[in-house]
């Protein structure tokens, strides 16, 4: 994140699968930066699509959390139509998620 703007470590971070190692900053640093940055609103665009939908679940971490992450993708357009973050992978999680 050296001479990156907030907005591009953000979308590299998010969408490049970058990990917090390669931000060259520590975790802490990275996430208070993070949390000042407000996400762009996705604008939708009505289709026809086939959904691909999944969740990465980070069990008990040092900091004693858990919490996990779901997106649903268009795979045909490479696009992220939603993600939400949840404490737990759950049958709801994914319910909100199609709603």
């Amino acid at each position: 994140m050296k001479n990156k703007s907030l907005k591009q470590s953000w979308k590299d971070y998010v969408f490049g699968k970058q990990t917090m190692r390669e931000m060259d900053k520590d975790k802490r640093t990275v996430r208070k930066l993070f949390k000042k940055y407000q996400a762009p609103v996705k604008q939708h665009r009505p289709r026809q699509i086939h959904l691909v939908t999944d969740a990465t679940y980070f069990g008990e971490r040092t900091e004693k959390t858990s919490w996990c992450v779901a997106v649903v993708r268009d795979p045909k357009n490479k696009e992220d139509l939603v993600w939400q973050f949840a404490q737990t992978e759950s049958t709801s999680l994914y319910v909100n998620l199609k709603e």
